[in-house]
């Protein structure tokens, strides 16, 4: 089956999860990351909605995210289209946005319905002076989107009695593989955090036909895993070196996802993977004003849109967390067939396969084909130590 054509929408998305993820590496260095272009992009449109066309709060949203278009009908219309795929009857993926305002906060009737039909997610005033109770509050709202998989992301002390808008916004995902790995060939092996150090984790192996591609101007190698839900896919660049993904980072961020997809080619492959949790969760607003998007932040946000008051209003908080599982589980191989001519001439060998082995610091997207990257990510160390502001981790112990 070819390849659906990127829209522009993907585009959007992709240069969006590009830049974002690039600043994200920048920021937290030497770091397991993992975070979600799409609902962080949603999220911030959520915003855009309340800006006030024309002013620095709306120009900033506009440039600094790179929405499809200026006009916010089109946005919410684009949006619209793509978190649809994801609000009914999806068990791969759980996605959930929220605006979270202060009880002072009158909203407009016209941005409540808006948020509603075409984010799939209702404003909500909430008492910030109960701290405690406004934390479980929105823990209670995730967990119901989420279906119990993500919880206590809110802790009571990120609010305080000067809050007045909280965004809101988390992923969890997990899907099976169209070619799964054999739980009985996965072993503990030597994982290599750079060229001095490595460390014993569990590694899942395969061979089958895969989508692979030798990227010589990146020094690394791509392989795409194919989920059961026909229009997803995971990308892992590997470098070819043990400490190579810093240099590989910089250099992705001026190559398109689509640039590398079609490059791919199918091989016979030799595949190892460390079986992970991985889970991120921080506060967003450092990464969002190294983007150049700061007028948010202050009290001379023109947010005029959601609220007819004439109070000043800021966002405080923009939380986020991101969940993905990747282990042995999925359907019965699928074998590629290979075409056969009758030309009377001698068949060539096939070529022997080839060996990713990801036994070393790699990147990795997981995109949808027809609307762009949901999660893009590293894996840098089986054990993170330490946190920015709240837990992440990746484990790959044995479960």
């Amino acid at each position: 089956m070819p390849e659906p054509e990127p829209n522009t929408f993907f585009s959007s998305l992709d240069n969006f999860a590009s830049t974002f993820y690039g600043q994200l590496a920048l920021l937290y260095p030497g770091r397991n990351l993992i975070c979600s272009p799409l609902t962080i992009q949603s999220c911030l449109a959520m915003l855009r909605m309340g800006a006030v066309d024309g002013t620095v709060t709306a120009k900033e949203l506009d440039k600094g995210i790179g929405f499809v278009s200026n006009d916010t009908n089109e946005i919410a219309e684009g949006f619209q289209n793509v978190l649809a795929t994801y609000q009914e009857n999806s068990n791969v993926v759980h996605m959930a946005n929220r605006m979270y305002l202060s009880q002072s906060v009158q909203l407009r009737s016209e941005f409540v319905e808006l948020l509603t039909e075409k984010f799939y997610s209702e404003p909500e005033n909430i008492d910030f002076a109960e701290m405690a109770n406004a934390a479980n509050i929105i823990n209670d709202w995730i967990v119901s989107k989420t279906k119990r998989l993500i919880k206590n992301l809110v802790r009571p002390e990120v609010i305080t009695k000067a809050t007045k808008l909280i965004l809101v916004n988390v992923i969890h995902f997990k899907c099976e593989w169209r070619i799964r790995f054999d739980k009985k060939a996965t072993r503990r092996e030597f994982f290599y955090l750079d060229d001095r150090n490595r460390v014993k984790t569990l590694l899942m192996k395969v061979q089958n036909t895969f989508h692979y591609a030798d990227l010589k101007e990146l020094d690394a190698k791509a392989l795409r895993l194919s989920y059961t839900d026909g229009d997803l896919h995971m990308l892992i660049v590997l470098p070819n070196k043990n400490d190579g993904l810093g240099q590989l980072q910089q250099r992705l961020l001026s190559i398109p996802l689509t640039d590398i997809i079609s490059g791919l080619s199918q091989r016979k492959v030799n595949v190892k993977l460390p079986k992970f949790t991985a889970e991120y969760e921080t506060e967003l607003s450092p990464v969002i004003e190294m983007l150049g998007i700061k007028r948010i932040f202050i009290d001379k946000a023109e947010l005029g849109k959601i609220s007819p008051s004439q109070a000043k209003m800021k966002v405080s908080k923009i939380l986020h967390k991101a969940f993905v599982e990747v282990n042995e589980e999925g359907n019965e191989a699928v074998a590629v067939s290979e075409v056969q001519t009758n030309s009377g001439k001698p068949k060539r060998p096939p070529p022997p396969p080839m060996d990713f082995h990801a036994d070393h610091p790699f990147y990795f997207v997981i995109y949808d084909a027809q609307h762009g990257p949901l999660l893009v990510g590293n894996l840098q160390s089986p054990v993170a130590a330490g946190c920015i502001d709240a837990p992440h981790k990746a484990c790959l112990c044995e479960r």
